[in-house]
């Protein structure tokens, strides 16, 4: 009986007897037995699959001790081209490309394995370079598509250039879109003579690096509700962040309660979203308007507008806070993307 067989991954135990295995490996006290587990591609593969983010090292470092060559730990690079596989050029046949790391590629990487088109040690290696990445700057997660459904967004303000080139850089090579939120128009330029390949929005302050037409991938719309024009920027980061996510959105300015029959003729508009960001300043009555109105989740965003008792957003957030309509739910002042992003996740449920 091969000694790998011994251990059936996912039975009880089955994680610590292969820790003890690989620590034996690492510290050279292996017994025979010990290496031939560590050896058996099929018997790692199963154990990286399941955990990746911690399998795909370890299993990685123990083999190359085995074969004398001790290297770095394969999740401090990021991951190559020719480390990652595609089969969406139409043959069946998987073919070295850079694609991001979420579910899909997972499932083409052991479909590979499976026909024999790829092999079991470098599938293991692909599965290793994709927890993370340790650059200058940061630590960068690839693997949150995977986790979440949509890859590591770059929050900008605060960065420097160069931190800011350095992650986006890394999601590129990883085969991620980059998208990078409050980002200052000198900001962004210095960016863009680092990374080729930016689309910068002023007023949203968003840096995207992808695709110019992004496909929609939500179920129904995404509609962005604005009090007033001076809410303008924060509704700007709500529909850029929306589309750029993968959603049909649409936007309705200046429909505030001051007005309250310019919000009604659009009622048509809100009663078909699939998911509404409402923005207000001053009072923040908005969002309580919009959701006695709908049978939709509304995420309201309270803005920094107002005069002096708003108190930069936090009356419009005490208000949205404490709203009679149970169908809303609030994020944090001026958090245009926050709301974009579970507006995303909730049109795809």
């Amino acid at each position: 009986m091969d000694s790998s067989s011994q251990i059936l991954v996912g039975s009880p135990g089955w994680d610590l007897k292969v820790e003890k295995v690989i620590l034996r490996v690492l510290s050279n006290t292996a017994s025979t037995e010990d290496k031939q587990i560590v050896s058996d591609g099929s018997f790692a593969l199963r154990c990286v699959v399941r955990r990746p983010r911690y399998w795909a090292p370890l299993f990685a470092l123990a083999r190359s001790r085995i074969g004398g060559e001790r290297r770095r730990l394969p999740f401090r690079h990021p991951c190559p081209p020719s480390d990652t596989f595609s089969t969406r050029n139409g043959s069946g046949v998987a073919t070295p490309g850079r694609q991001g790391v979420d579910r899909d590629h997972i499932r083409e990487l052991l479909e590979a394995v499976r026909r024999g088109e790829q092999d079991v040690e470098s599938a293991i290696e692909s599965l290793a370079r994709m927890p993370f990445v340790d650059t200058t700057h940061a630590r960068v997660d690839t693997h949150r598509s995977l986790r979440q459904g949509l890859p590591e967004v770059v929050f900008g303000l605060g960065k420097t250039p160069e931190q800011i080139a350095d992650v986006t850089r890394t999601l590129r090579e990883a085969g991620d879109p980059v998208l990078v939120t409050r980002v200052d128009p000198d900001i962004a330029q210095a960016v863009e003579r680092e990374v080729a390949g930016g689309d910068y929005d002023s007023e949203a302050r968003l840096l995207w690096f992808g695709p110019a037409e992004v496909p929609i991938l939500g179920k129904g719309s995404v509609v962005v509700v604005s009090a007033g024009t001076a809410d303008a920027p924060v509704v700007a980061e709500a529909v850029g962040v929306s589309r750029r996510l993968g959603n049909k959105t649409e936007v309705l300015r200046d429909v505030g309660v001051a007005g309250v029959h310019r919000l009604l003729a659009s009622l048509d508009t809100l009663r078909e979203a699939r998911v509404l960001i409402v923005v207000a300043g001053m009072e923040g009555a908005l969002p309580s308007v919009v959701g006695g109105l709908v049978d939709k989740p509304v995420i309201a965003v309270p803005t920094s507008i107002g005069y002096g008792a708003s108190l930069g957003g936090i009356a419009a957030l005490l208000g949205m806070l404490t709203s009679c309509a149970s169908n809303i739910s609030v994020v944090n002042i001026d958090n245009g993307f926050g709301a974009a992003h579970v507006a995303t996740l909730i049109n795809r449920l």
